[in-house]
């Protein structure tokens, strides 16, 4: 675990998963908590056993559109060829193995026009899909 940097002084932490009993298992999100003051916080990433490392958030709380355009989505026991609906949007994608590619840039569906990055949900566009895979 880190140590209390000095105010204004930047911090790494690093927490092994199995210090947490959460080694091997899944994980569906990422929370901070600190009891007083303020905190800001940049880049964040889960590095597996292997090296591989996925960012969760970088130094900014919107994800890159060129990561959006290709979005792998793991769907356990999909088969490679299957097909896979977008509902209510009039298009299909095809399956690989275990998995399908899709695209969330997405369009300002919100109209958070004058939001900024600390209202709302932010000023990058928002997608969302909804699939029936078969």
């Amino acid at each position: 675990m880190g140590r209390v940097p000095a105010a204004g002084a930047w911090a790494r932490v690093e927490l092994p998963l199995e210090r947490i009993g959460a080694d091997g298992r899944l994980l569906d999100g990422v929370g901070f908590i600190h009891p007083r003051g303020s905190v800001q916080w940049g880049r964040t990433s889960i590095l597996a056993p292997g090296g591989e490392e996925l960012e969760v958030w970088g130094d900014d709380i919107q994800v890159a559109p060129d990561r959006l355009a290709r979005t792998k989505i793991s769907v356990d026991g999909l088969r490679a060829g299957a097909r896979v609906r977008a509902l209510f949007e009039d298009r299909e994608l095809t399956a690989a193995n275990g998995y399908f590619v899709d695209d969330f840039r997405g369009r300002d569906l919100y109209q958070r026009f004058g939001g900024g990055p600390t209202l709302g949900y932010g000023d990058a566009p928002v997608a969302l899909h909804i699939y029936e895979v078969g």
